[in-house]
């Protein structure tokens, strides 16, 4: 059972590939439309340079999102990681 009671979906939305981001905008809307759809609680991640990025799609989003920081042990990732029904990265 979720931690929050609910679903519990995770983004990760920095993936630094060439290409490979997400565009802030579309990804506030996705998070707003999975969190409707899936009555889901918002797992925002990244790594240090991602600060900006997740502070940018959590004002853009309706959606209760908890930023869950981006200066995150390994350890402490894996925690939040393990508490996730869905990973979107």
């Amino acid at each position: 059972m979720p931690i929050f009671g609910t679903t519990i979906l995770s983004f990760i939305p920095g993936w630094s590939a060439e290409g490979g981001r997400f565009a802030i905008e579309k990804t506030a809307e996705l998070i707003d439309l999975m969190s409707a759809e899936l009555n889901a609680d918002i797992l925002l991640l990244g790594g240090p340079e991602e600060d900006e990025r997740n502070a940018k799609i959590k004002s853009l989003s309706k959606a209760k999102i908890y930023d869950c920081g981006t200066k995150n042990t390994i350890r402490e990732f894996a925690s939040l990681i393990n508490l996730c029904d869905l990973i979107i990265s």
